[in-house]
């Protein structure tokens, strides 16, 4: 069997990609990879006849993009793992409030800064602001007083979409959030792989390891497991990457994503579980077996 797996450029891929790619090549007869700028819209030609397609464009915003790699995989008759419509919604953290309206906090989009006046109070006064894409934390900014909109006039400006997405600043998730990796079982349904606890840096409220937040791994509990199941049925994704918090007793959806299918965190040199979990899911679809 070959496998088709599309990354993003030299510059934006990961050691997360490369663990992975290894995990797949020990499963393949052959293994094209191909790297794509953030900004594309069409998908690349194939190099060659293959049994599945495995998306791994996380930071490709452009909706046009996923579906052109959708349609490419459907003209081949072979699998797109994750689907582009999944991908999409992963990667664009606007579609949330429909999507997961039950499981993230309350949340807005605002394009202009009356909007965001308009969210900053009707929110308590305390509010995160993110781009849609959130960057791992880089594009995650806090607002707490009227004097601090000007924070989100800078990243209306420097955002791509010019739309930024908005919700409550919640406490409970300053004091550490878990980032779950499920995939998809042999029985179609998704089972977690791998989870680690994030907690931010001293005197920090991002837990992102970008950002300087540290983490171990962890075992998750019976309702993070249900939960994080649960959004990542929702998602549509083969594999996902889910950072969910706790506040006042209530769990959240922070984010989704289709990054994780290396290992739990690489900055920890956890390198056991999930790789080959993810590479034997994509596997099984390949043979045509599994659920896509």
């Amino acid at each position: 069997m070959r496998a088709w797996v599309i990354t993003n450029g030299p510059s934006a891929s990961t050691e997360d990609d490369a663990y992975l790619t290894g995990r797949l090549a020990m499963r393949f007869d052959a293994l094209f990879v191909t790297g794509v700028d953030r900004d594309a819209l069409d998908a690349p030609d194939c190099p060659g006849e293959v049994d599945i397609v495995v998306n791994r464009g996380r930071s490709i915003m452009a909706p046009e993009f996923h579906r052109a790699l959708q349609r490419r995989a459907d003209d081949m008759g072979v699998p797109l793992s994750n689907p582009g419509e999944a991908a999409i919604r992963s990667n664009d953290k606007r579609t949330y409030a429909s999507e997961f309206a039950e499981m993230v906090p309350p949340t807005k989009t605002v394009s202009n800064e009356t909007d965001l006046h308009r969210a900053l109070i009707s929110f308590g006064g305390d509010i995160v602001i993110k781009s849609p894409a959130g960057h791992g934390g880089r594009q995650v900014h806090r607002i707490s007083s009227e004097a601090e909109l000007k924070i989100g006039t800078a990243l209306l400006a420097e955002v791509q979409e010019r739309e930024i997405v908005v919700q409550p600043f919640l406490a409970g998730f300053s004091n550490g959030d878990r980032r779950i990796l499920t995939v998809r079982g042999n029985d179609g349904e998704h089972q977690v792989i791998g989870a680690l606890l994030r907690t931010p840096g001293p005197g920090q409220w991002k837990c992102n390891i970008t950002s300087g937040g540290k983490g171990s791994v962890y075992e998750p509990d019976k309702a993070e497991i249900r939960f994080a199941q649960e959004a990542a049925e929702i998602s549509g994704l083969d594999y996902a990457q889910l950072d969910i918090g706790w506040h006042d007793g209530n769990l959240f959806l922070i984010e989704t994503n289709q990054v994780g299918g290396g290992y739990v965190d690489f900055d920890f040199g956890n390198r056991a579980n999930s790789g080959d979990a993810v590479a034997a899911m994509i596997e099984r679809l390949a043979q045509g077996r599994g659920k896509t």
